[in-house]
């Protein structure tokens, strides 16, 4: 299991949150640590929309379990600047 925990770096821009092409991967969870949503992308750019995935603060999200996932990359977008979360692939 690897942590890729962290922090939006520039609020409204989507960043990489973990590029399995240096290490394969078959799920992960992810928890919004921040007061705002986050949104995740596991085939594209994410958005703040359909369909990227929104996770609002609190929230946890986990692949679903035995899911035979195909991950191009795993973004992730915020509105603000320096909002948190705590994640893990394996």
């Amino acid at each position: 299991m690897k942590n890729i925990s962290g922090t939006i770096a520039s609020g409204g821009a989507a960043q990489t949150l973990y590029d399995p092409q240096q290490q394969p991967y078959k799920g992960y969870w992810l928890r919004n640590n921040s007061t705002t949503s986050l949104w995740v992308n596991e085939n594209a750019t994410a958005v703040a929309s359909q369909p990227s995935i929104e996770i609002k603060p609190g929230e946890l999200y986990e692949t679903p379990p035995n899911l035979p996932i195909m991950i191009e990359t795993l973004s992730i977008i915020g509105a603000t600047t320096s909002q948190a979360w705590a994640a893990r692939v394996w």
